[in-house]
């Protein structure tokens, strides 16, 4: 590999939100809904080939439904759709989504990380609520050379993950909608290598092209 893996820091608290026309309260209901009417409805993301329109496709390939992708221009203006009702469904970053939960404009019906987002509580997970459903980790993470020994790489990875997982730290990157990581070089790399691996199949099996 042309990097050497050193720690994932952080992924990004990801949430499947609707508009509230939708009459969906619980995932269920919602897949419930979309298969009564495939093809019907869509949902926007920052454009093709990014991390929120693969996690759309792979929605759509475990729950069995159809949904139109429609892609913008941003994280913002995917979200402001949504918003609007231009489109039903976004997946995106929780930061985004807030600010349009707390004007009432879409509602968070399951968050797609493994644990619990602390700042909705009462919105359950992807793995409680879609079965087949696990989106690989977004990280943020530290990377080395290829030949970085072994030595510096665990002084490096013991001090970022120190620094991680401090109070003041955690703090504030749970604020911003970010779940901490704080992991191995062994665990980063199997990570990195599983998820390149999913998007790939669900690159492949959407057809996506690149623009």
């Amino acid at each position: 590999m042309l990097f050497r893996s050193i720690a994932a820091a952080v992924d990004a608290v990801v949430v499947l939100a609707a508009n509230p026309s939708v009459p969906a309260q619980t995932p269920a209901e919602l897949v419930a809904y979309l298969k009564r009417s495939p093809g019907k409805y869509s949902y926007s993301s920052p454009g093709v080939g990014n991390a929120f329109h693969l996690i759309g496709e792979m929605f759509q390939a475990t729950q069995g439904v159809q949904l139109l992708h429609v892609p913008y221009k941003g994280a913002v203006q995917a979200v402001q759709a949504a918003a609007s009702g231009e489109t039903q469904i976004a997946f995106s970053a929780v930061s985004s989504v807030l600010p349009q939960m707390k004007a009432g404009k879409l509602r968070a019906l399951a968050v797609l990380n493994p644990q619990r987002y602390a700042g909705l509580p009462d919105v359950p997970t992807s793995a409680e609520t879609l079965p087949g459903f696990v989106r690989p980790d977004g990280w943020f993470g530290f990377l080395g050379p290829p030949g970085l020994p072994a030595p510096v790489l665990r002084r490096l990875n013991g001090d970022i993950v120190s620094s991680l997982k401090s109070p003041d730290v955690r703090g504030k990157l749970e604020g911003m909608g970010l779940a901490l990581i704080a992991n191995s070089p062994e665990e980063f790399q199997k990570m990195y290598l599983e998820g390149f691996e999913v998007y790939a199949r669900i690159v492949k099996t959407a057809g996506i092209e690149p623009e």
